[in-house]
């Protein structure tokens, strides 16, 4: 890895901790704040006007911008950057951090350890339904898989574009795949279709 990489993964590790912490902070104010809006039965009305209810508010606001600002965009290695193809999800790990909207990503192994017994089946429908849930799946790096940049995009996911040349040898986008950010890979096979 190169040494801009490694100050870039450093930096998005620091970042994470911080709001991983400030995020604990926000949790416990906000479970202290619901204890004492929600411990009566109160009118509704008075709940919902008081200054501690616009202070839950804001409080759930913040939180949500500090779980997308998290599972977005701050990258760090061996994380899971998982690409989801319809119901399933295809497991990913990160490999290099090379800037906050750029990533280098392989694909990972997997095994299935579940049994059909395990899935659940339950007869009814057109053929019957699987109950995914139960899924086990063993994820293993995979050091020969190929390289992948992945950079982010501004619909909130990691893009991977796939390019092709023409004949002429013009290079033209064929199409993209779509990667979510996890605290680590994992796969998920939907049984349904």
């Amino acid at each position: 890895m190169k040494q801009s990489s490694i100050k870039q993964n450093k930096s998005n590790e620091i970042a994470r901790l911080r709001l991983l912490f400030k995020q604990d902070e926000i949790r416990d104010r906000i479970e202290e704040l619901e204890k004492v809006l929600f411990r009566g039965n109160d009118v509704a009305i008075e709940k919902y006007s008081s200054e501690e209810y616009k202070t839950l508010r804001e409080l759930r606001r913040e939180k949500d911008a500090i779980y997308k600002e998290l599972d977005k965009k701050l990258a760090v290695v061996g994380m899971g950057c998982n690409r989801t193809t319809g119901s399933d999800t295809d497991p990913y790990e990160v490999v290099e951090v090379k800037s906050p909207t750029t990533i280098v990503i392989r694909a990972c192994k997997a095994e299935g350890l579940h049994t059909a017994e395990d899935l659940d089946f339950q007869p009814g429908g057109f053929l019957g339904h699987f109950q995914n849930s139960a899924q086990r799946w063993e994820i293993t790096s995979d050091l020969e898989a190929p390289l992948l940049t992945a950079r982010y995009s501004k619909h909130g996911f990691w893009r991977v574009s796939y390019y092709s040349v023409d004949e002429n040898g013009k290079k033209y986008r064929r199409g993209y795949s779509k990667h979510y950010l996890s605290p680590k890979p994992y796969k998920r096979y939907d049984y349904n279709f």
